[in-house]
Formats: C-alpha cells, structure tokens, sequence
C-alpha cells in the first residue's frame, strides 16, 4: 500500500499536479522541500509575509544545528520565488506521533518592522519623500526604491507576460521628489516601518518589498492587470467547480455615509476657516439617490473640499443601495495634513479601510496555482458564483499557502472590490 502510494505521488510531480514548496538558505547551501505541513500567508496590507513549515521526521537529524535563527532564506512555490527573509524560531518536539522541526520566519520587512525610530530622527521640510524611505531603509538593505510591482508579480506567479503596469505609477514616481512642507517628527516608540507608513497615509503610496527581498515598493494597489485565474462555483451538474468552500460577506456596520476631515491647525474644532474634506461613500448610494442628512452635511460645511464621486468604485449588482434617511458620519482630525492634497489622501486613504471590508470572499482551493500561474496577491481574479449571484473581477488582498499533515495542498484567498482598498486620490476621477 505504501508503494502504491509513493507511486501515485511520483506520477503526480512528473505531471505536474504536485505542488512543491522549497526553503533554500544560501548561507550554509541548503535546500528543504519535503514537508510534513506547512502555512504560508500574506496579506497585501501587512507588513510582512510569514511562514511556518514542519520538517518531516526523515531530515530532522540532518537539520538539527544547521538551521539558525536570523539565517536569510528565499521560499519558492513551484520554482517561483514568493519570499525572501529570516528564520525567526526553530521548535522542535516529539511525541508517540513522532518527531518535528518547524522552522518559523518572515520576509525581508521585517527587521525595519520590529525596529524603532531614533526618537531623534526628524524628516526636516525640504526632504524629498523617495530621500526619507530610502534613509530610513538602507540599513535594512533596501536602496532600490520602486513605485511598479508589475516585474515581481511576474516572477512570483511565473506569468510568461509582463503585468500591465499601474496608471498611477508615474503620478508616483513624481510623487517621490516631492519635499515636505513642514517637519515629519515620528511618535514615541514608533517603528520605522510604521512612520513611514503614517506619512504614506498623507502622500498617497503603500510600503511593502519584492519576493527576491532587493527592492522596496512605494507605490499602489494595481487594479489594471489581466487576471490571474477564474474561481468557478456553478449550480449546474455539469460545471468546471474548482473552489472547495466559499463565503461571501456584506458587512454595512464598517461603513460610514460620509466622512468630513480637519486638517493641520485647527485643533479638531471645525472652525470655518479651516481646512476640510469631505467624502461620501459611494458604495452606500448611487449617484442619482438623495439622502437628506448628507446634504444638510454639505450645506453645514459649504467650505469643505467636496472629493467627487469615484466612478471606479463599483457596488455589486446583488447589493441594493441604503435608502435610509440619516447617515452615518465619522468626523476626523489630522494635525500632520499640511494642506488639501494632503487632507484628501488621509480621508481616502480612511474610507479604504472601511470601504475594503464592506463587500468580501473567501475561497479555499486545491493547489497552489491555476493554470500553471501561481496564485499572487495584489492581482485580480474572475468569480462566477451562481449561489452568491457574482459575476466578474474580484483582487486578492490576502493568500494563503497550506499543507496539513495529510498531505494535501490548498490555497485560501481573501478578495475585495477592485479599487475599493485606494491610497490616495483618483487621478481619473470625474471632477
């Protein structure tokens, strides 16, 4: 019987149906790729990638000793780099079940993630935002600064085509010589990844790092891409079903009508003369729908800057508009927007939050890739669910890579609403 099964195995990778996950640490010339379990995620919004892999019991006794905290690893899906970093933890325990090594780490963000800021450190008025993030990064290792992902979600999901690169990366790159108009000081006990973060918030870009660990991303959610692959889930009999569960939530709890933001200067108090912006959310109501307490919300405020309503943000067919005659508005105060552009990248940036979780999926499948394209986040995906009546592009937030002990393959995505997750002002936007 456990030939057999050896058998179907061994015809299972020369088919290609068998995926491989390898852990190489370059330093001491090692490779793993046999597993008895393991978990790999990663969400978009994180700051770091982590994983967890179990050791089988054939290579504990070679391992034990070699593998080492810090050691720098590269982590391949079936031959696409998906990460590059540490080993955080080693574990080792045995039971009557027998003996394990996990080995536990994350990628190369994470030493900038868990470090503080020199409390001495402030980004002075002059500096220019590619100048701050490549300082504060360099001793991390990261000196190339890029706004476009498009080459590394090639490598990562071994896509023989380039991804479209964003619309917005040329406002980005520009975005990076711009040099702040006041001084940037960091809050006590602040990480660097996290200061960095708070003033993305202001200038409209998200950090993370390339799977290879060489290159640091400033740049923004890529909504423009061809998908990477189709999640069926077909009531008929004779369908091309491929997701194992789903679930689908509508959450209006997180959503506000609308928010109005103060900026720099004005103690929160919302004066007249201060700065304002003010946002509706357009996943609530359509453009045609009236809600009384959102335009007595804009008569009360006739000086605030109206963001216009963003054609991009698209609420699904199955959701019907709020016909309710309040609204619920969350007023906000941001002491580091120094002016409107700013103030208008901070309100929102704060309505993806809320925006990104009002409409999500869930999908677990087998493998690690469609196709022969390894699942990736920051990409889109074609959904056709009939039981959740859903057609079209959903883009992955989160993803997940699992084997259990059993010794099947799965991937768990996490989707939301293309556009909804937005860092800064729609450059095409109606005005």
């Amino acid at each position: 019987m456990a030939q057999l099964e050896a058998l179907k195995k061994l015809a299972s990778s020369l088919s290609g149906e068998e995926d491989i996950v390898t852990l190489s640490i370059p330093s001491i010339g090692l490779t793993i790729s046999h597993w008895k379990s393991y978990d790999i995620s990663n969400d978009f919004m994180d700051a770091t990638s982590q994983f967890s892999l179990e050791v089988a019991d054939d290579n504990l006794q070679e391992l034990a000793g070699k593998v080492q905290n810090g050691q720098k690893i590269a982590l391949f899906v079936n031959g696409a780099i998906q990460a590059t970093g540490y080993v955080d933890q080693i574990q080792f325990s045995y039971s009557p079940a027998g003996t394990t090594m996990r080995i536990q780490g994350r990628d190369a963000l994470s030493p900038a993630a868990d470090s503080s800021i020199d409390p001495k450190y402030i980004a002075q008025a002059g500096n220019t935002i590619g100048s701050i993030i490549k300082q504060l990064f360099a001793p991390y290792g990261f000196t190339n600064i890029q706004v476009d992902d498009s080459l590394n979600l090639k490598k990562m999901t071994k896509s023989i085509r380039s991804f479209t690169t964003d619309d917005n990366s040329n406002v980005i790159e520009r975005l990076l010589e711009v040099k702040l108009n006041a001084k940037f000081k960091p809050h006590h006990g602040e990480g660097i990844y996290e200061y960095v973060q708070r003033l993305g918030k202001r200038y409209g870009f998200h950090v993370w790092c390339s799977a290879d660990g060489t290159t640091l991303y400033a740049g923004r959610p890529n909504y423009s891409s061809e998908p990477v692959g189709t999640l069926n889930h077909l009531l008929s009999k004779d369908n091309n079903n491929n997701v194992l569960n789903g679930s689908m939530s509508i959450d209006w709890s997180t959503q506000p009508s609308a928010i109005i933001a103060e900026g720099h200067g004005a103690g929160g108090t919302f004066r007249k003369q201060s700065s304002k912006v003010l946002l509706v959310n357009e996943l609530l109501s359509d453009q045609s729908t009236v809600v009384p307490a959102i335009e007595n919300l804009k008569s009360s405020y006739k000086e605030a800057y109206i963001i216009p309503r963003r054609d991009n943000i698209v609420r699904p067919k199955i959701v019907q508009p709020i016909t309710s005659n309040f609204a619920k508005t969350v007023f906000l105060y941001d002491s580091m927007s120094y002016d409107k552009e700013q103030l208008k990248n901070y309100v929102i940036n704060k309505m993806a939050e809320y925006q990104s979780r009002f409409f999500t999926m869930t999908y677990t499948v087998n493998r690690h890739s469609y196709n022969k394209l390894v699942w990736a986040n920051n990409t889109l995906v074609n959904v056709n669910d009939e039981l959740f009546q859903f057609k079209g592009l959903m883009w992955v937030k989160a993803r997940r890579f699992i084997k259990d002990r059993s010794g099947g393959t799965k991937t768990e995505l996490k989707l939301i609403l293309p556009n909804t997750l937005q860092i800064a002002a729609d450059t095409r936007s109606n005005v």
